[in-house]
C-alpha cells in the first residue's frame, strides 16, 4: 500500500521451456513463477537446499545481485533435494581428484632437477666500469691496502641474480680501518620518486700485525693475508670510495683470558670418543635451558672445541641416545671446518656492512648485510661451540625436571663425533665467492 493505492505484486513468468528472468519495480519484491515440473532457486536457496511448499519462492538475494550483475538469469534444473545432494556428491568427488590431480603436478614440478645456471658474461660497459672501480679503490686504500685481483659476479636467479663486484684487498699495514663506499640509487619501482638519492656501505676491517691471532669471521686478519670486500653494483651508478684508519687496537689479553676461563667452568668435560682429535679439542659439554612467556622451556645441548692443528673436514655431533641419525647419515647436517696455518696468509670473506641511505628529505641507518658463509674458519687456540641437541616442554609440570637437573643431566647426553671428508656446498649462502681460495683439505 502506497499513498492509498495497492501496489501489484510482479511476478516473473516464463515460457515452459525458457529461463526465467526477473525484473522488478524499485519497491517491490519479485517473485518468480518457473515453469511447470521445474523450480526456481535462489541462492539462499543453494546455500540451504531444504525441500520448499509452492511454486513461489521469494528471492530478497537475487534483488542485490541482479543489480550487480546485469543481465542475470537463473536455470538450475534440480526436481528434487535428493537430485540436487548427489550433483553435490558428484561434484564434490570431481573437485576432490581436481585437487589431487594439482598436487602431483605441483610435487612434480617441485621435485624437477634444476637447470644448470649460466655462466655470468659481463658486458664490455660492466668491464668498463669494474676497471674504473679498480683504480678508484687502489687510489684510496694507497699503501694501506693492495688491490690484488678484481671480478664481477652475479648471484644465482634464487639469490636475487644481483651483480657485485669483488676486489681482494691484500693487508700492507696494520690498523682499524672503515672501508665506504657511495653510489647513486635507482629505484625501479619509483623512478620519478626514488626511496633513496645516494646509499653508502661501511664495512669494518681490523688488521693486525703479521702472525697474530686473527679471527676471519669477524673481519680481522693480519698482515699479509686477503680481504674480499663487496660492492654492490645491479642497476647504481657512480659508485666512489672512502677510507677511515686508526691504530690497530689488540685488546686485553687478560680480559679474554678471563672471559675464557668462565666460559669453560661451565662445562660438563667427561671424555668423549673424539676422531678429530688432530684437529679440534674436546673440551666439554653444557646444557641450557630458555624459559617460555606461556610456560615451558627449551632445553639445548651444545659441544665446545678448541683448534689445535691446521686441517679442512667436516665433523658431525649426534647425542648419545636411541633414535637419532646412525652415522651413515651423519653428512646430510655436517659442518665444514678449516683451521688455519699459522704462517700461511689466508683469504676472508667480509662478514657484512652496515648500510645508509639518505635523501634530502630524510635519512636511513641501522641496516646492513651478512654474508654468511658455511665453512667455519678457526685459528689455532680459537674455541668453537656446535649444538647437537634441543628439545622444548609446553606448559607446566609440578612433576617436571628443574633448570638445574637439566643442567646436570648433560652426563646422559654426552656428544657422538663424527669425522667426515671435507665438503663445502659452493651454492649455499655466500660460498660460491671463498670456496675457492679455502686452503687444501688434509686429514692427518
Amino acid at each position: 500500500m502506497k499513498n492509498g493505492h495497492a501496489q501489484p505484486e510482479h511476478v516473473c513468468e516464463a515460457p515452459e521451456e525458457s529461463q526465467p528472468v526477473c525484473e522488478a519495480p524499485e519497491e517491490s519484491e519479485p517473485v518468480c513463477k518457473a515453469p511447470e515440473g521445474r523450480d526456481v532457486y535462489s541462492p539462499h536457496v543453494l546455500m540451504n537446499p531444504e525441500p520448499r511448499q509452492g511454486r513461489h519462492i521469494h528471492m530478497p538475494l537475487l534483488r542485490s545481485l541482479a543489480e550487480l550483475t546485469t543481465p542475470m538469469t537463473i536455470n538450475i534444473p534440480l526436481r528434487r533435494s535428493s537430485d540436487f545432494s548427489n550433483r553435490l556428491s558428484l561434484m564434490s568427488r570431481r573437485l576432490l581428484l581436481l585437487l589431487a590431480a594439482l598436487c602431483l603436478c605441483v610435487g612434480a614440478a617441485a621435485q624437477a632437477p634444476k637447470e644448470p645456471a649460466k655462466e655470468f658474461v659481463p658486458t664490455a660497459a660492466q668491464k668498463a666500469e669494474a676497471e674504473r672501480m679498480r683504480g678508484a679503490l687502489a687510489e684510496t686504500v694507497g699503501e694501506r691496502f693492495e688491490v690484488a685481483r678484481h671480478r664481477l659476479a652475479r648471484r644465482s636467479r634464487w639469490h636475487g641474480g644481483t651483480v657485485y663486484w669483488l676486489a681482494h684487498l691484500r693487508a700492507r699495514k696494520s690498523g682499524e680501518y672503515y672501508v665506504r663506499y657511495k653510489y647513486r640509487y635507482t629505484d625501479r619501482v619509483n623512478p620519478r620518486d626514488p626511496l633513496y638519492t645516494f646509499v653508502e656501505h661501511q664495512t669494518l676491517v681490523r688488521v693486525g700485525p703479521r702472525g697474530c691471532e686473527r679471527r676471519p669471521r669477524y673481519n680481522f686478519i693480519c698482515v699479509g693475508d686477503t680481504f674480499i670486500l663487496p660492492v654492490l653494483v645491479g642497476d647504481h651508478a657512480g659508485h666512489t670510495f672512502s677510507l677511515e684508519s686508526q691504530v690497530f687496537s689488540p685488546g686485553d689479553p687478560a680480559t679474554a683470558k678471563a672471559l675464557r676461563g668462565m666460559d669453560e667452568a661451565a662445562l660438563h668435560r667427561e671424555p668423549v670418543p673424539n676422531p678429530a682429535a688432530a684437529f679440534l679439542r674436546y673440551v666439554g659439554s653444557r646444557a641450557e635451558v630458555s624459559l617460555h612467556r606461556a610456560a615451558g622451556f627449551t632445553a639445548r645441548y651444545s659441544a665446545t672445541f678448541e683448534a689445535v692443528g691446521p686441517g679442512a673436514f667436516n665433523l658431525s655431533l649426534r647425542p648419545n641416545m636411541p633414535g637419532t641419525p646412525t652415522t651413515a647419515n651423519a653428512a646430510a647436517g655436517s659442518t665444514p671446518i678449516v683451521v688455519l696455518d699459522p704462517k700461511a696468509p689466508v683469504t676472508a670473506l667480509s662478514s657484512g656492512d652496515n648500510v645508509h641511505g639518505y635523501t634530502e628529505r630524510f635519512s636511513s641507518r641501522g641496516g646492513g648485510n651478512s654474508y654468511l658463509t658455511t665453512p667455519v674458519i678457526l685459528q689455532p687456540g680459537e674455541l668453537l661451540t656446535l649444538h647437537y641437541l634441543s628439545y622444548s616442554r609446553r606448559g607446566r609440570d609440578p612433576g617436571g625436571e628443574s633448570s638445574k637437573e637439566i643442567k646436570a643431566g648433560v652426563k646422559d647426553q654426552l656428544p657422538v663425533i663424527t669425522l667426515l671428508p671435507f665438503s663445502v656446498d659452493p651454492a649455499q649462502d655466500y660460498n660460491e665467492w671463498l670456496v675457492e681460495f679455502l686452503p687444501p683439505a688434509r686429514r692427518e
